[in-house]
């Protein structure tokens, strides 16, 4: 295709062995520019309880507070088990953060 410099593409992954999770990786493309992710606030230990419980509104065929949900399977190609526990990690965190915002919206 004539490129005048050759294509690079470098990927550094650091796991926890213990946490079966990446901690920190960093992927660089000559192409498309750097993405780095970083596992942040980890707590050892047992969640709050009430994190676990479901919220009074919940309604199981229809979702949280009654809103129509569905559920959307990624798909993978030529998955990892680094590329699965990052998106492990992203899945937990997207589910930390809508709870929070549910817990946010019943306050009020």
């Amino acid at each position: 295709m004539g490129n005048e410099k050759p294509i690079v593409i470098t990927r550094d992954v650091w796991t926890s062995p213990e946490l079966l999770l990446t901690v920190q990786s960093r992927e660089f493309d000559s192409r498309s520019g750097e993405t780095t992710y970083r596992l942040g606030k980890l707590r050892r230990g047992e969640p709050d309880p009430a994190l676990m419980k479901m919220p009074a509104d919940y309604d199981a065929s229809r979702g949280a507070a009654g809103a129509a949900c569905r559920l959307v399977k990624p798909r993978l190609s030529r998955a990892t088990p680094s590329s699965l526990e990052h998106l492990q990690a992203e899945a937990e965190q997207g589910d930390r953060q809508r709870h929070a915002h549910h817990q946010r919206q019943h306050r009020h």
